[in-house]
C-alpha cells in the first residue's frame, strides 16, 4: 500500500517569516563583509615554503622568496598610504565645495 505525500503548502505567515530572517542574514553578512571581518573567520595557515634539503640553491631561494615578500609588503603599505592621502584630499573637496556654492 503506497502512502499519499503531504502537500508542500506551507502558511504565508511562515514562509514572510522565513523570507524575513534570510533577508535579515543577507543584512548581516553584507555589513560585516563591508567591514572586512567574517561571519565564520577562518584560520589561515601560515604559509611554509617547503624546500627540499637536498636542493642545491636552497640559501639563495630562501633569500629570494624574502627579498621578494618584502618588496609586496613596501608596495601594499604604499598603496595603503596613498589611498589615505587620496581620501583626505576627497574630503578637503568636498568640505571646500559647499562654501564655494553659498558665495554664488
Amino acid at each position: 500500500m503506497v502512502m499519499k505525500k503531504g502537500t508542500k503548502r506551507i502558511p504565508l505567515g511562515h514562509k514572510y517569516r522565513l523570507q524575513k530572517k534570510v533577508k535579515a542574514h543577507h543584512r548581516k553578512l553584507k555589513k560585516l563583509a563591508k567591514k572586512g571581518g567574517f561571519l565564520h573567520p577562518r584560520k589561515q595557515k601560515p604559509f611554509e615554503l617547503n624546500i627540499p634539503k637536498s636542493w642545491p640553491h636552497k640559501e639563495a631561494m630562501l633569500k629570494e622568496v624574502l627579498a621578494e615578500k618584502k618588496d609586496a609588503e613596501a608596495r601594499r603599505s604604499d598603496h595603503r598610504v596613498m589611498v589615505k592621502e587620496k581620501k583626505k584630499q576627497k574630503k578637503k573637496e568636498k568640505e571646500a565645495k559647499p562654501d564655494s556654492d553659498e558665495e554664488i
